[in-house]
């Protein structure tokens, strides 16, 4: 399975995720049909959200990436855009939270 990501990532961000939400939809399902977890469409979520820091991890960092060095910039650069993500999802769910944005029932 290592592989096939490596060839997503090689060929861009779309079909990374595409096959990446394919992906862990299954081990979701899975873990529904043999009562060893539960369908969590927020695991799906947050993991697929991972996928796309650790896609644009790769993408900026782009030299000595086969070595030590290039490794832990990109683990570097992975924590630093993580971060930037819960920051700004927390942000929004603040917001949401306080009041601040109106939420509409479809009728």
């Amino acid at each position: 399975m290592g592989l096939l990501f490596y060839y997503c990532i090689a060929s861009g961000l779309v079909r990374l995720i595409l096959f990446f939400v394919l992906s862990i939809t299954i081990v979701e399902t899975l873990q529904m049909i043999t009562r060893l977890g539960a369908f969590d469409i927020d695991d799906i979520i947050i993991n697929t959200m991972g996928a796309a820091v650790g896609f644009w991890a790769q993408r900026f960092v782009t030299r000595n990436r086969d070595t030590f060095k290039g490794f832990v910039k990109i683990v570097l650069t992975s924590v630093v855009l993580a971060i930037g993500v819960i920051v700004i999802i927390g942000g929004i769910n603040e917001y949401l939270t306080k009041g601040g944005g109106e939420v509409a029932a479809l009728e």
